[in-house]
């Protein structure tokens, strides 16, 4: 478990550092090591076992000093627990839901999971790896090649450089396989302005601005579909539209649902049963405020500010009638809402627009998922 150079030289400045690795890989807060035991180690290592003085000199320095923030117990006489050093980086609590999610996450390789995770469990000695292990995750295959990390690399530097980005764009057919698609210019090399990364639900995105179609639009790439990315010779596009994209970036990623919205931000009211409260925090935050709360405690209403898009009406609808997109009932109804700036700047004739503008969007959404599964929808149906 120790590195492949310790003790390598068979100096004292090898030896320190050994003994430091020791520590680092054998012990923590409730498993020690004795001089004794630390000697024996670098002698199975090198064939030449250091004296036990040599060793306890090293911990006292090490401890004194700290390297790498360690911070190394020194046993009280007669303590038999030796010596043993406490990480501040992460606890296992810490080590374990990291190397969790990097399981779980979708958008890297299983060969780079399991490097990731590596990387994680060297953070903790190894008694506690295996208090780490044991926990069931979700298991389904991972991409075969993904380029996400050096994608954000070179989209920051591009950023950094005032330079557009080139990259090809992949999908997947029926078959599963990999294959780029076509740029406007009949190659596969896409060249967009990069705006900023964002982070959403899961996903490693790259907001970008591309020339195409003419004036010119807003993409969301995913970082796990990009392929072979090189910061471009070409400047990138600095116009007024792409500055405030870049400003309001945070903003327009609330509003959306995985990246995906018309631009349009909408305000809309939504009814929300006791049994949904749940889903409605974890999709907008606990931030969320829940107004006009029956006497009973059935349900209550929300103000949000959303664009319309597929996954928008996908979230509702899987609600299966717990979330509902309702309609405002007047001024008087509105005022527990004023505490938001956008609705006190909004009349009601703004928000019933609104409104309409969602449940036109659903129901064109509903009635084209009807047709495709052959079912006859009626007109005005709500």
């Amino acid at each position: 478990m120790l590195s492949e150079s310790a003790c390598s030289t068979r100096t004292g400045k090898s030896r320190t550092l050994a003994v430091m690795d020791i520590l680092r890989a054998f012990t923590d807060g409730d498993h020690g090591l004795t001089a004794r035991e630390i000697a024996s180690v670098i002698g199975a290592r090198t064939g030449r076992e250091p004296s036990e003085g040599a060793v306890l000199s090293d911990l006292h320095e090490i401890a004194a000093n700290r390297p790498l923030g360690m911070e190394v117990i020194i046993p009280a006489r007669g303590e038999s627990g030796g010596f043993r050093s406490k990480r501040s980086a992460l606890t296992v609590a810490q080590a374990r839901l990291l190397v969790n999610m990097v399981r779980t996450c979708k958008f890297v390789t299983a060969a780079q999971r399991s490097e990731l995770c590596e990387a994680v469990y060297e953070t903790v000695s190894i008694a506690q790896q295996d208090m780490i292990a044991g926990v069931c995750t979700d298991d389904r295959e991972a991409p075969r090649s993904s380029d996400a990390f050096e994608a954000a690399d070179v989209s920051l530097r591009a950023m950094e450089m005032g330079r557009m980005l080139r990259f090809s764009y992949v999908d997947w057919g029926l078959d599963g396989v990999e294959r780029p698609l076509a740029s406007p210019d009949g190659t596969t090399a896409f060249e967009e302005t990069p705006i900023s990364l964002v982070y959403s639900f899961g996903n490693y995105y790259l907001e970008t601005w591309a020339d195409f179609p003419a004036p010119g639009r807003r993409m969301a790439r995913r970082l796990d579909r990009m392929r072979h990315p090189e910061v471009s010779p070409r400047r990138a596009r600095n116009t007024k539209e792409v500055r405030d994209l870049g400003r309001t970036v945070r903003e327009r990623t609330e509003q959306t649902f995985d990246m995906w919205g018309d631009g349009i931000p909408r305000t809309l009211f939504l009814r929300i049963d006791s049994s949904a409260a749940r889903y409605a925090f974890d999709r907008f935050g606990h931030g969320l405020r829940i107004r006009h709360v029956a006497e009973d405690g059935s349900h209550g209403y929300a103000c949000v500010t959303v664009q319309l898009a597929p996954t928008f009406y996908r979230w509702v609808v899987g609600m299966g009638g717990g979330i509902t997109i309702a309609r405002p009932q007047g001024p008087g109804w509105l005022v527990p809402f004023w505490e938001d700036a956008t609705i006190a700047e909004k009349s009601l004739e703004e928000l019933e627009e609104d409104y309409r503008a969602a449940i036109s969007g659903l129901e064109k959404l509903m009635s084209a998922c009807a047709k495709a599964h052959g079912i006859e929808r009626e007109e005005g149906m709500r």
